[in-house]
C-alpha cells in the first residue's frame, strides 16, 4: 500500500488502521443495537395498556353472548390486586349447588388481558350515571374506594353498567384506560388518557 506522496505504507500500519476501523464499527454498532433494544422495549411496554384494553373490550362483548347464548348469567370478577380476572356462571337450578361457578366451558378465555393490565377500579352505576366519557371521570373518582365489584351479564342481552379504570403492568407507562359499560344497550366505550390530561383537569377543577 502507497501513501499520498508514493511512498509505500508498511504493512504493520494499514493493518493497525484496519483494526482501528473495525473497532470503530464495532462500536457504533453496539450503540445503534442498545438503542434499537431500549426503543423496542419501550414499545412493547406501551403496547401493554393498548392491548390489554382491546382484549378487555372483546372479553365484555363475547361474556354478554355467552349469557344470552346460554340462557345463564355470567359473571366477571377480579382479585383484590385486580391484577387477575375469572368467569363465573350461574348454575342450573335442577342441578342444585352454589349459585355461581367456575365457567370451565368458556371457549374464549385465553383472550382475557391477563398480564397486560391491572383493573384499578371497577365500580357499578345505574343507567342515569352513563355520563360523558373524559378525564374528569378519573380525577373525580373516589380515591379512599377503589371498588372492584364483579360485573353480571344476565340472560336477556343486558349487563351491569359500570366504570373500569385500567393500568398497564409496565410500570414505564403512567397513561389509564377507562372504559364504560352501558347495561341497557351492552354499549363499550374505551379510552386512553395521559397523566398530564388527568393532573390537567384536576387542577382546573380546584381553581373553580
Amino acid at each position: 500500500m502507497t501513501s499520498a506522496t508514493g511512498a509505500r505504507r508498511p504493512a504493520c500500519e494499514a493493518q493497525a488502521f484496519t483494526l482501528l476501523e473495525l473497532m470503530l464499527a464495532l462500536a457504533l454498532l453496539a450503540i445503534v443495537s442498545g438503542v434499537m433494544v431500549f426503543t423496542v422495549g419501550q414499545w412493547r411496554d406501551d403496547a401493554r395498556l393498548d392491548e390489554g384494553l382491546e382484549r378487555f373490550e372483546t372479553a365484555l362483548r363475547l361474556a354478554r353472548a355467552d349469557a344470552a347464548r346460554l340462557g345463564r348469567r355470567v359473571q366477571m370478577r377480579f382479585d383484590d390486586e385486580g391484577r387477575a380476572l375469572s368467569l363465573w356462571i350461574e348454575q342450573d337450578p335442577a342441578e342444585g349447588g352454589q349459585e355461581f361457578a367456575p365457567f370451565d366451558a368458556c371457549t374464549w378465555d385465553a383472550e382475557l388481558p391477563g398480564g397486560r393490565v391491572i383493573v384499578r377500579r371497577c365500580e357499578l352505576t345505574g343507567p342515569s350515571a352513563y355520563q360523558p366519557l373524559g378525564a374528569e371521570r378519573l380525577a373525580s373518582a373516589n380515591a379512599t374506594g377503589e371498588p372492584r365489584d364483579p360485573l353480571t351479564f344476565y340472560a336477556d342481552g343486558s349487563c351491569d353498567s359500570a366504570v373500569i379504570e385500567l393500568t398497564s403492568t409496565a410500570q414505564t407507562d403512567d397513561r389509564t384506560a377507562l372504559v364504560e359499560l352501558s347495561g341497557l344497550g351492552g354499549t363499550i366505550r374505551g379510552q386512553i388518557f395521559t397523566q398530564a390530561a388527568i393532573e390537567e383537569y384536576r387542577q382546573a377543577a380546584e381553581g373553580r
